[in-house]
């Protein structure tokens, strides 16, 4: 568990800056450990986030594959920024490499383009470095949110992805 206060200026419509000052403390806590009460509150953020994904998060709290450790952060006993991570061997031409796949990554709305998804992403790095050593972190999104990801040290490689979707 870290602490830090974050100092968020932000430009309102008028033109004229207002700092906002929170506190935030972030969370990392392994699959097999997390409790029910931690699993709503991580569900309530990803339906304030994701409102259009209603009939997943109601039923799961992880996209993709299943994570093995959740980081989040938290406000007021409120998590208002949440990912999950889980370590994987993968081959990449003839090398075999771990890698860490991310997903369910979400800020609340009231929340976001503060900085805190950027904080978020920088409490995975320091997690990664000193905890979980891997040769690169791995994520999908969507077309919008490219540039949010950029920002956050992610660099882009367009390929094809192909999905498999057994019921279908």
């Amino acid at each position: 568990t870290q602490r830090w206060t974050q100092m968020d200026e932000l430009a309102q419509r008028s033109k004229k800056c207002v700092k906002v000052c929170f506190e935030m403390t972030a969370h990392l806590v392994a699959e097999k450990d997390l409790t029910r009460n931690q699993e709503q509150l991580i569900q309530a953020l990803l339906l304030a986030a994701f409102p259009q994904y209603e009939n997943i998060w109601s039923r799961h709290t992880f996209w993709g594959g299943p994570a093995e450790y959740r980081l989040w952060l938290e406000q007021d006993k409120r998590i208002i920024a949440h990912l999950g991570f889980a370590k994987r061997d993968i081959k990449v031409g003839n090398d075999e490499v771990v890698i860490t796949g991310i997903g369910a990554v979400a800020t609340h709305p009231d929340l976001q383009e503060r900085g805190v998804g950027k904080h978020l992403f920088a409490e995975l790095r320091k997690t990664l470095l000193e905890q979980f050593p891997v040769d690169f972190a791995f994520l999908e999104c969507r077309e919008a949110v490219i540039g949010f990801y950029e920002k956050a040290g992610f660099t882009l490689y367009r390929q094809t992805t192909y999905c498999f979707h057994p019921g279908k």
